[in-house]
């Protein structure tokens, strides 16, 4: 059989359903012949063309920034991947769950979860972060839901976390910067939404509006209901700050985690905090050091903090010009649609798939 002609189904088995996106369907799957003793972790990202036009692009583009990923224990690995007329696969590592769902988890086991746990996460979490920067990526969607443990469902034992989905993610031109609109709306940055040219910094402020979340049980730029038009107007406009005080009856972080969060969200894109920074600050650093008995469980407030994500609003592409590749219309009427253009490019059809892996 000739490589060129091999498609999933030639090397894979598929197997559990895992979850369900927007534009995609994820599922768990396994090499064939392999032994049974040693079944491989792997999970299958499938897009089937004929439930929506344009996911051909949405699938090159997603498989096309994978394999600029090199190796690293805190990204989603690809591992194979494969197009027809029908479906396009991308094979990737398996995980066990998303920091989201472990929020839930943490609090309803009656786990402790202490300062010092969150700082291994959000270490991991810069981490994977910092290597997409290097690898000239911008993630522009980092949230809860898009970190994965690798194994288990508890964040007080040190889990690996990994980013995943590439969905919305974008490669960095070589001059000017991004100007698209595009990501899950309370983790947007303020240069975004004022459609100012960006970088990678878009990605810090998504890390520390994650943290906030996770340290203090909401978002720095609260709104009524959800209200995604009024929380966009209150991150760009920044005429009420965020209060860096815990939720009510909840414990207040450290002054080091207080200080870690205030250098992500720093407003201007120029003094924000980069990876190499953070990483070395004094709260980050503790999560190598031996645990404090003395730091407050954050276990109920992440249970706040599920509650949260679990009505957050959907994740918004950038704008999208309907276009025709190979004779195929890949446009897409359903569409979450909004403004801006990179410099260099075209603008790509980015889509969130929130299902976990």
């Amino acid at each position: 059989m000739s490589q060129k002609h091999i498609q999933f189904e030639h090397k894979y088995l598929l197997r559990s359903r895992l979850g369900d996106g927007s534009f995609a369907q994820v599922y768990a799957c396994e090499m064939k012949g392999r032994d049974e003793s040693k079944q491989g972790e792997l999970a299958v990202k499938v897009f089937d063309r004929k439930s929506q036009r344009g996911l051909r692009r949405e699938f090159r583009n997603e498989h096309k920034l994978m394999a600029m990923v090199t190796p690293n224990e805190h990204c989603v690995a690809m591992v194979d991947f494969f197009e027809n007329h029908r479906f396009c696969h991308i094979v990737m590592e398996k995980a066990s769950c998303s920091v989201q769902e472990a929020f839930l988890k943490s609090s309803k086991n009656g786990g402790v979860v202490n300062e010092q746990d969150l700082a291994h996460i959000f270490k991991c979490m810069l981490l994977g972060v910092q290597h997409l920067h290097e690898c000239g990526i911008v993630h522009r969607d980092i949230k809860p839901a898009n970190l994965l443990l690798a194994d288990g469902d508890s964040l007080s034992n040190k889990p690996v976390v990994k980013v995943c989905d590439l969905g919305l993610a974008t490669k960095l031109p070589s001059r000017g910067g991004l100007t698209e609109v595009c990501g899950t709306a309370p983790y947007m940055a303020p240069e975004m939404l004022k459609k100012q040219k960006y970088h990678t910094s878009v990605d810090l402020w998504s890390c520390g509006v994650t943290a906030y979340l996770m340290l203090l049980g909401g978002f720095p730029y609260p709104c009524n209901g959800n209200n995604t038009k009024q929380m966009k107007a209150s991150i760009m406009e920044g005429k009420v700050g965020p209060t860096f005080k815990a939720h009510p009856s909840f414990p207040q972080p450290s002054d080091w985690a207080v200080a870690f969060l205030k250098s992500l969200l720093t407003r201007d894109p120029a003094m924000r905090a980069e990876c190499a920074s953070v990483l070395n600050s004094k709260y980050i650093s503790s999560s190598a050091k031996p645990a404090s008995m003395s730091l407050p469980s954050f276990g109920k407030t992440l249970s706040v903090a599920h509650d949260t994500t679990k009505d957050e609003p959907a994740a918004e592409t950038p704008l999208v010009r309907d276009i025709e590749e190979n004779g195929e219309d890949l446009s897409s009427d359903d569409s979450t649609r909004c403004g801006g253009s990179s410099e260099e490019d075209s603008a790509h059809a980015h889509r969130l798939v929130k299902a976990t892996l």
